[in-house]
């Protein structure tokens, strides 16, 4: 994107304003209504779907999920340089005989995997803390703000962890 976006949500009413180099996820069976602000000139919005077995864990160990659906700042050059390869093998098509079209879709399916291994790596430390200091200091730092009404990401940020990341390691812990 190169400009803002706001993007709302209409079964939840949350809004999402969207700047350049977030990543926003639109799950089934969700309405989402979206505009450009009218100081936005212009707007560059990529779409590819996704579907089939293990699409949803993929989505969640990345942290997208159809309750937090936006990660800010998570969209980067080698996300872009994955879709631009399977947005340029998308419009090319593949060749008529069936070797020459089983090349195509395996390239197809490499771009796609090089979007989804950048967007996992891009946050592999912080989704794995070395060993539970992170449950001690997340605990010190909620008992030290707990009259300023903590929430759930503000204490998974504290320790590098994304919000739902976070809640799942603390019900394990």
């Amino acid at each position: 994107m190169t400009e803002k976006l706001l993007l709302a949500e209409s079964s939840g009413g949350r809004q999402f304003l969207l700047r350049n180099g977030d990543l926003f996820c639109m799950f089934p069976g969700r309405t989402y209504y979206y505009r450009r602000p009218d100081n936005c000139s212009k707007l560059l919005m990529s779409w590819i779907v996704v579907e089939g077995p293990g699409t949803e864990e993929l989505l969640q160990a990345a942290g997208l999920t159809p309750d937090e659906p936006c990660l800010p700042g998570r969209f980067d050059a080698a996300m872009q340089s994955a879709l631009d390869d399977l947005f340029q093998l998308m419009r090319s098509g593949s060749g008529a005989d069936s070797g020459e079209g089983l090349r195509h879709s395996l390239a197809m399916q490499s771009a796609l995997l090089r979007f989804f291994f950048a967007l996992l790596a891009k946050d592999d430390g912080a989704r794995r803390p070395e060993s539970r200091d992170w449950v001690r200091r997340s605990l010190r730092y909620a008992d030290l703000h707990a009259a300023e009404g903590l929430t759930v990401e503000q204490l998974a940020a504290i320790v590098g962890m994304n919000r739902n990341y976070f809640r799942l390691r603390l019900h394990s812990a």
